[in-house]
């Protein structure tokens, strides 16, 4: 890989006294500084090997692995608050020139920025994993697990929080990669510290520049233990990406602790890796470097599953070039994994010591965010809830209210079904699955009352009171009558005679349904003495100067009557004598009988 140098010359943002200070002291070594650099370039072009390397990481500042050691408490800004990804990184210097190469790798150890002192670290005490906050990743996951939102922050402003060292480097490079499994990163927005960059497209495809340049992976065959070959599209071995850029000058450099290193295999993440954006802050114009990616990648399953456990390791050219041995790092399982690999990397021929703490030299920082995309059974099925109809008073089957129940699964509704009423009633179906993960379905239970209108109802008897030769009214001898019923006595109701009858009415309902209530019809007579009787008069002889009695004028007399004749009646002389018997009834009513 070809370098060339070119410096830049920016003006300090706004921060506080102590750091303009070292802001002038930066700008009075820059001319000695590009001449010195472009003397040390030229002379050690053959040697240099430009290359990174991504794989997560396990140094001081891992965070969120729980398989981890030294899981650091500290927290450098809330850009990462919320991900859904477990970030590591890794810091790592070498010399430009490959003579004493090997001895030089080191941790790069950036300093506490304090009231009285510059420094590129908000870590108290200074930070030799500065990668881990330089580099910011987040990443969420969406509901279904079918995509992936991504947004990185590589830091390159000398003051706030996006204050980071990749203002003051010569020559940096930005590099993000997405791994196997992911698919082409969409939908990119770019922005500085403090507003969008238009000059960055929202395509991929089209994000080819002067400054930038895009990498695909090509057919690769993979070989996996068991001796299946499958081709997949990677950078593999021969693609740039792997060669180049996580290669043993650049990301793959990780700092002189083998046990650190050997957990960091960036190797293999950049292998199996398909996409990647190289960014380079060349431009001496740029005021403000901080970069903040924002792009959406879509989940491809099949080479998830097919690119997971068993995975080949790779080599390490690093671990080679350090005497390790080219396996040195430790193998991932990327069973349900995908990732993204960030590098910021640049080649520091001169510059101020706050820039560079191991001077001249070739710095490295990475962090490579890995999402966990395993799938419950609650992620691969969704049950479709269906009306449920039941009688009321019957206890519904949950597993009805589904279109299917996913097999080996168990159901039940959240809370109890009430069916006592009819009608339409909302609950909620939970599906526990095999791996004990749940489902909640929302449905709806139909209950009908199916009992015909007979069941449903009992209409109540009362007597009813009616005229002697009057006809009764059959609805008048129910208490209550259901609406759109026909009733009528099963047979005809009597009243020639005064008394209690009791008779039956029948209720027709709507459906057809009968009832038989069984009721009682109260006949009275309602008309007066006068009118219920007929007194008969008849002859009574009496003997001159007797007084008749008016009773014997009578047939009969109705009982508790009175009688009297309506005038006296004069016996003084023989002979017939017509006359009249007043009969007067309790109820007062009278008959006048000749």
């Amino acid at each position: 890989m070809n370098y060339h140098y070119g410096g830049k010359e920016k003006s300090l943002l706004k921060e506080d006294k102590k750091q303009f200070k070292y802001g002038l002291k930066k700008i009075g070594t820059r001319l000695v500084s590009c001449i010195i650099g472009c003397a040390i370039i030229l002379g050690s072009i053959n040697s240099v090997q430009a290359e990174s390397r991504t794989e997560i990481e396990h140094s001081d500042t891992v965070r969120n692995v729980a398989s981890a050691s030294n899981v650091s408490e500290w927290k450098p800004d809330t850009f990462e608050d919320g991900s859904d990804a477990v970030v590591i990184s890794e810091s790592g210097y070498s010399k430009i020139s490959a003579v004493g190469w090997q001895s030089a790798i080191a941790d790069p150890n950036y300093t506490e920025n304090t009231d009285n002192k510059f420094g590129w670290s908000a870590k108290p005490g200074g930070n030799s994993n500065y990668a881990d906050e330089l580099i910011r990743v987040k990443g969420t996951l969406n509901a279904d697990k079918t995509s992936i939102h991504w947004k990185v922050v590589i830091k390159g402003t000398n003051s706030g929080d996006y204050k980071g060292v990749m203002r003051d480097f010569y020559r940096p490079y930005y590099l993000i990669s997405t791994s196997r499994g992911l698919g082409k990163p969409e939908n990119w927005k770019v922005s500085n510290s403090t507003h969008p960059l238009t000059s960055y497209p929202a395509d991929f495809d089209k994000m080819k520049s002067g400054s930038r340049t895009t990498y695909i992976g090509s057919p690769t065959e993979v070989r996996f233990p068991d001796g299946v070959t499958r081709e997949f599209n990677i950078f593999g071995v021969n693609g740039y990406p792997v060669k180049e850029w996580a290669g043993g000058y650049r990301l793959g450099v990780t700092g002189p602790n083998r046990e650190d290193s050997s957990n960091y295999n960036i190797e293999k993440y950049m292998y199996y890796s398909s996409y990647m954006l190289q960014d380079w802050m060349y431009s001496a114009s740029i005021q403000d470097s901080t970069r903040v990616y924002e792009f959406d990648t879509k989940i491809l399953p099949n080479e998830v599953h097919f690119l997971g456990k068993d995975t080949p390791n790779v080599s390490s050219e690093f671990g080679k070039w350090m005497g390790w041995g080219q396996g040195f790092r430790k193998d991932v399982d990327f069973t349900d994994k995908v990732w993204i690999t960030v590098g910021a990397t640049s080649r520091e021929a001169t510059g101020p010591a706050a820039t560079k703490p191991n001077g001249t030299g070739i710095y490295n920082f990475s962090k490579i965010a890995t999402i966990d995309i395993s799938r419950t059974d609650a992620d691969k099925h969704d049950p479709q809830g269906r009306t449920q109809t039941v009688n009321m008073g019957d206890t519904p089957a949950p597993a009805n209210s589904l279109e299917s129940v996913p097999a080996g699964s168990q159901v039940s509704y959240k809370t109890p079904v009430d069916t006592s009423t009819p009608g339409d009633q909302s609950t909620t179906v939970v599906v526990t699955y095999p791996d004990g993960s749940t489902d909640e379905i929302p449905v709806t239970i139909t209950i009908v009352d199916s009992r015909s209108d007979a069941d449903k109802h009992a209409p109540q008897g009362r007597a009813q009171t009616v005229t002697m030769g009057d006809t009764p009214d059959a609805a008048n001898s129910l208490d209550n009558l259901p609406a759109g019923s026909q009733v009528s006595y099963k047979t005809p109701v009597d009243t020639s005679t005064p008394g209690d009858q009791a008779t039956t009415v029948v209720v027709t309902y709507p459906d057809g349904s009968t009832d038989e209530i069984p009721v009682t019809i109260i006949i009275v007579d309602s008309r007066s003495d006068a009118d219920k009787h007929d007194p008969q008069g008849r002859v009574q002889t009496v003997t001159m100067g007797d007084t008749p009695a008016p009773a014997n004028s009578l047939e009969s007399v109705p009982a508790g009557s009175q009688v009297a004749y309506k005038t006296p009646v004069d016996t003084s002389t023989p002979g017939d004598q017509s006359t009249t018997v007043v009969v007067t009834y309790p109820d007062g009513s009278t008959d006048e009988t000749p």
